[in-house]
């Protein structure tokens, strides 16, 4: 299907480097056809972080379904609130594959608050000390975006689409995806850590407004769609 599409595209345009690789790989589209954005943007005059103390709450924001890792949030709370009671797990998301009575015993054990969908990201992202990514694939995680633009580290998988935003070290820290044990006590040691917390979190916010702010991103389509038509 990409390649009889593409035959009719004047551009195709990709949102992180393994798309870009596969389709090259796969012979879909032509090399000079092909490009790539950082995904769409975020206007960082309105995700503006605040300057507070910063709580020993965990979120994830995040459809209810088995590829994003829900389950293994889930676990990894449990771990993590077994000998760490003052750190707290939240989920925010609209059910899907999964229900609220698939993951019913972590609520009720303490394990994780569980808020439903929200409409209101950006009040959710302030309140927290880490934001959580353990989706298995992605395109370019807006979360992930949204905590960077608010001055929040973020803990994610390294998968496709996460590994092409969070700068490992720098940004944030990138786990393998089947690693509850290791997504555990990085999860802890960073709440241990709040100087590191507020370097990621500070440099998060920089690398945001530098590359992903909504104004370049939107010039970079501009360019891209309608100069070269």
């Amino acid at each position: 299907l990409y390649r009889k599409s593409s035959k009719y595209a004047k551009r195709v345009v990709v949102l992180n480097h393994d798309d870009y690789s596969e389709l090259l790989k796969r012979r879909a589209v032509k090399k000079e056809k092909l490009f790539i954005i950082p995904g769409i943007g975020i206007d960082t005059s309105i995700y503006l972080p605040e300057a507070k103390d910063t709580n020993n709450t965990v979120v994830y924001l995040s459809r209810l379904i088995k590829n994003k890792g829900i389950f293994e949030y889930c676990e990894i709370a449990q771990k993590v609130r077994n000998n760490r009671k003052d750190i707290n797990f939240a989920l925010y998301g609209e059910e899907s594959e999964i229900s609220v009575d698939d993951i019913k015993k972590y609520i009720e054990n303490g394990s994780i608050f569980y808020g439903g969908f929200s409409e209101r990201p950006i009040e959710i992202i302030k309140n927290s000390a880490i934001i959580v990514s353990l989706s298995k694939r992605e395109g370019f995680p807006r979360i992930i975006l949204e905590a960077m633009a608010l001055g929040k580290p973020t803990i994610a998988t390294n998968v496709t689409g996460n590994k092409d935003i969070v700068e490992d070290g720098i940004t944030g820290i990138l786990l393998p995806y089947d690693d509850v044990n290791a997504f555990a006590k990085a999860i802890t040691d960073l709440i241990d850590n709040k100087t590191l917390m507020n370097k990621l979190g500070n440099n998060a916010r920089e690398i945001c407004v530098k590359k992903y702010d909504s104004k370049i991103i939107n010039e970079t389509i501009y360019n891209l769609i309608v100069k070269q038509n």
